[in-house]
Parts: structure tokens; sequence; C-alpha cells
């Protein structure tokens, strides 16, 4: 033995790590089949109300067996959320709900899976636990850290979506990260859910903290919804966030009523007016060239050359007389602005 021993220590110190943690391996190996054998023969017995396991040396009558309370079966210690509920008869216990509690939103992934096969009542009882929970609300709040994959909120909006989650979806467009504000573009585009509008509207009126440009491409997914609803409020909002209405609207292809944005022509503010020009232009009605040509004779230039252009765009060749006018305007966008329009309705030089 001593022999034995002293060949060991001449080992290398690489050698003797292997060693050893092969030997604690096949120790947990040999605890672990002890344990599953103990459970199949039904060694499994309950002390104090409380399951337990017992663990003994030997035979059971020569050996004291001590009795260990144990809240899970030791062959659950290692199962995910998704793989206990379904162990149990598709239950949720004690043990799991506690779990779910204890690891937070980093459980939803698992409580999306479990979801799938679900039937009805353990789908009902998942929806409650979300709830409670709060749990994608608090996932958004950690959309990019460890176990919170963004590609998860579209799934877990389907299986347990709810409007109080819908603030913290728009709430993504605020973020510093544009990886992130494209994650919410994402998934607020592809819900479908109408309730997103009025959160939207509130985030459009806060300029200086989500991005406009986010906020305007999920109102376009929205489509006549959006625009319509966007039309109708823009005499109820600020001056200064007018022009981030117009300019959604006129990112919007479909159809939705000018009456509101004819009313912003006579604006104080020039950038209002232009705005409004624009969306004139890109609605392509017919009842925009009136407008649109008394606008030409704003006496804001930056108001007569998107006249200009919107005109061209609109392409109705009565506004050809005012077009030659503007082609000659001394401001030098505007007179660009105005023969470009003239070569899109084929008036070129016939002024």
């Amino acid at each position: 033995m001593k022999d034995f021993m002293a060949r060991i220590a001449l080992l290398p110190k690489t050698q003797l790590l292997i060693i050893g943690a092969v030997a604690v391996a096949l120790l947990l190996l040999a605890v672990w089949l002890l344990t599953r054998g103990n459970k199949q023969k039904g060694q499994v017995k309950k002390a104090m109300g409380a399951p337990t396991v017992s663990s003994a040396f030997g035979n059971g009558d020569n050996v004291r067996q001590q009795m260990v309370p144990v809240s899970v079966g030791a062959d659950q210690l290692f199962l995910s959320i998704a793989e206990r509920i379904r162990s149990n008869g598709n239950i949720i216990d004690e043990d799991t709900r506690e779990k779910i509690s204890q690891l937070g939103s980093a459980a939803l992934p698992e409580l999306v899976a479990a979801y799938r096969y679900a039937g009805s009542e353990l789908r009902a009882e998942l929806r409650n636990i979300v709830a409670e929970e709060d749990l994608v609300v608090r996932y958004c709040e950690k959309i990019g850290q460890p176990e919170h994959p963004a590609a998860l909120l579209g799934d877990a909006w389907e299986c347990f979506g709810s409007e109080q989650a819908l603030p913290a979806f728009v709430e993504l467009l605020a973020s510093p990260s544009e990886e992130v504000q494209l994650v919410g573009v994402s998934v607020l585009s592809s819900i479908q859910d109408t309730r997103v509008l009025t959160h939207l509207v509130s985030a459009m009126m806060q300029p200086q903290r989500y991005v406009p440009a986010r906020v305007a491409e999920v109102f376009g997914a929205y489509g006549k919804p959006a625009a319509r609803l966007l039309a109708q409020l823009l005499p109820e909002v600020r001056t200064d966030t007018q022009p981030i209405f117009l300019a959604t609207l006129a990112s919007i292809d479909c159809d939705f009523p000018l009456t509101n944005i004819i009313g912003c022509l006579s604006s104080d503010d020039a950038k209002v007016r232009t705005a409004a020009a624009t969306v004139l232009g890109e609605s392509g009605k017919a009842e925009a060239l009136e407008p649109l040509l008394g606008a030409a004779e704003d006496e804001a230039w930056p108001v007569r050359a998107e006249a200009a252009r919107a005109l061209g765009v609109l392409g109705d060749a009565r506004a050809a007389a005012v077009l030659g006018k503007l082609s000659e305007d001394p401001d030098g966008w505007v007179g660009a602005n105005a023969r470009e329009a003239l070569g899109k309705l084929g008036k070129r030089g016939e002024y």
C-alpha cells in the first residue's frame, strides 16, 4: 500500500487532478444509482408529513436508516420546469410553483414550452401564473440579458399575451440599444393588436424619449386603423408633435380622411404646414389639389418648396401653371422642385 501511495505521489499534478475528477464522478454516479434503486424498491417513506429519502449503506436489518425530509424527488432535481410539469402528470405542484417564483422572468421560456403541449385547464393555470408573477413585463425589462432571448417575445405574446404587457413592449422602443428597439418594432408589428395604438400615440408624443422613426414603423404595420387614429388626433396634439404625426401619416400607404391634414395648412408653424403638404401629395387624392395650390403661395419658402414637390407627386396636370410660376421662385429649392414636378407632368417648358 505504501509503495502504491508513493507511486501516486510521483504522478504529475495534471494526472492527479484527472484521477480525482474521475473518482468524484464515479462516487456521484454511485449515489445517484443508489437513490434510484431505493425509490424503485419502494424505500421512500414519509416522516413528519413530508416526503423522505432513506440513506443506508448495507442491509436495513443491521444498519440504522436516516430519514431526510426533501421537497422533490431526486430524479426531479435537474429537470426543467416543463419536464417537471410533464412528469407530474401535467400538474403544477407547490415545488414547481416555488421554482417558477425563484427563477422569475427566466422561467418564461420553460412556461412557453409547457404551454405548447398543455390542455385547456393547464393552459389556464399557466396564464394565471404568468399574470400573477408579471413575467412577460419582467422579461421585457431584461431583454438581451442571459436567459432572456429577444426571439421568445413573439411566442410569449401568443401564449400569454394580455393588455398589461403592451406598454412593456412599447417601452422597448425607448431603449438606448438599437437592437432592442428593432426587437420592439418586430414584436409590436407582428402581434397586430390594435389596443397597442393608444400606447403608441403616447410614445409618439414623447419624441425626446422614444425614437419617432421606430414608433412610425409600428404604426405603418397597422395600416388604416393607425392612419385614421393619427388623422383624427391631429387637432388635439401639441404643435411641436404635429409634424411627427404628419410624417408618420405620409409613410402609411392607405386611405384616410384629409380634413384635419388640410386644416394643418393654416397652422402658425411652418414646419406643420410643410409636413401637411407632404401628406397631401402622398395621398394621391384629387381633393388635395386645391389646398396644395394654396400652399404654393405660402410666405415660407420651405412650405412652397414642399408644395411644389407634392404637386409633382400628385400628378394633376391642372397644377402646371402654378408650377411654372414656382419655377421662377427666387429661392433655389422652390424652383428646383417646381421644375422637377413639371417634368413629371410632362409639361417642362410649357409655362
